[in-house]
């Protein structure tokens, strides 16, 4: 994250060659409009972060043997310090579990960037789901039947602006528990007989 109107540098210093020495480096703009980079066939580059956005960066480098590495990217964005971001929400990935088990929502990766996280606000869309803790950042509930269960969680930063409801999906089965089955078989006179 950069402000408007400041310089981002681009630090590629890092690249190696395990079999010999990095010779060239190459950093190209993929945003539209191009962004133009300072010193783009140095380690280190930068560039002017004019606009509010997303600028991505690509870099490649080149070893003494004149093979070129896989471009890597990386997302830079320019936010105005004048003006308040809206935070992000973050309900994590889907989650797996069974009836009866106490199950986890995890809003701990929200964040805010320009600012910090201040709320929480978790929900269910099936109304006979209870929820626990639903406005912090973990909250959690005990599915009572199997099935797959959306939750939506919406945070609010420092400077009260609230973000976009973000949803995660639980998937809910039923714990089936292994039973051993003993079977014996005997043979008596023509006529098997057995238990199970």
């Amino acid at each position: 994250v950069a402000n408007k109107g400041s310089t981002v540098m681009l630090d590629g210093s890092g690249s190696n060659d395990p079999d010999g020495t990095i010779s060239a480096w190459e950093w190209t703009c993929l945003s539209t409009p191009k962004v133009p980079i300072a010193d783009a066939d140095k380690a280190s580059a930068s560039f002017q972060a004019s606009s509010v956005g997303t600028v991505r960066i690509s870099l490649r480098v080149k070893d003494d043997s004149n093979a070129w590495s896989t471009p890597d990217q990386v997302d830079v964005t320019i936010i105005d310090p004048n003006v308040n971001q809206r935070p992000i929400a973050d309900p994590g990935k889907t989650i797996t579990g069974y009836v009866g088990q106490t199950i986890q929502l995890d809003g701990s990766g929200s964040h805010d960037l320009d600012g910090t996280v201040t709320s929480y606000e978790w929900s269910s869309l099936d109304t006979s789901i209870r929820l626990a803790d639903a406005d912090k950042d973990i909250a959690s509930f005990v599915p009572a039947k199997a099935g797959d269960f959306r939750f939506g969680l919406i945070v609010t930063d420092n400077d009260g602006a609230r973000s976009d409801q973000r949803f995660v999906t639980a998937q809910i089965a039923l714990k089936i528990l292994g039973v051993k089955t003993a079977v014996e078989f005997g043979y008596d006179g023509g006529v098997m007989n057995g238990t199970l």
